[in-house]
């Protein structure tokens, strides 16, 4: 009897490890870019919210990036798609490299990133999202050609909604395009 009952609460604690390793595993595929390992869209558009509340709270100074691979057509049209995905796992690994732990990076479309910068002003994001391109054009992400990004900078406001900060960065993100490509061009306020 007695070693019925061991039995039986060993197999409870082990049930209830692995229950709670499988959560955490699903959590986790919930919130992250399968072949990127950033955070998904969803993900990002949680921690952005959450750091617009702070913004709103405490008047902490935040900006979105928004990055689009200029020509990322090309890549896949003349290589295939698996020299474009390994350049989104490249650069999704470069901007890891240089950018804060406490930013978010989150895959927001095919080949387009976002970057929440957290206690950082327009000024300050500008020279990050400049920094972004120079180092792109410096990497060897693509075995075969010079990648660069074109990035949108928005500056957000106490009272900004999510989707008017998203609408000035991809709206910023359109001029860096329109400019020429390989540059950040910003949008300080509304």
């Amino acid at each position: 009897m007695k070693y019925g009952i061991l039995f039986l609460f060993i197999l409870v604690v082990v049930l209830c490890v692995l229950y709670l390793r499988e959560r955490k595993r699903v959590r986790l595929l919930s919130s992250t870019d399968s072949l990127t390992a950033l955070a998904n869209r969803t993900a990002f558009l949680g921690f952005l919210s959450r750091e617009l509340a702070r913004t709103d709270r405490h008047g902490n100074p935040l900006s979105v990036l928004m990055i689009d691979i200029d020509d990322f057509k090309c890549i896949n049209d003349t290589w295939g798609h698996g020299e474009g995905d390994r350049v989104l796992r490249k650069l999704a690994d470069e901007l890891k490299a240089n950018l804060r732990s406490i930013d978010c990076i989150g895959r927001w479309g095919a080949d387009e990133f976002a970057v929440v910068v957290s206690e950082t002003g327009y000024d300050a994001a500008l020279v990050v999202g400049d920094k972004l391109c120079r180092v792109t054009a410096a990497s060897d992400v693509c075995r075969f050609k010079q990648v660069t990004v074109s990035i949108g900078v928005c500056a957000c406001q106490v009272h900004d909604s999510v989707d008017a900060v998203l609408a000035r960065a991809e709206n910023a993100l359109s001029r860096a395009k329109a400019e020429g490509k390989n540059r950040s061009c910003g949008s300080p306020v509304a």
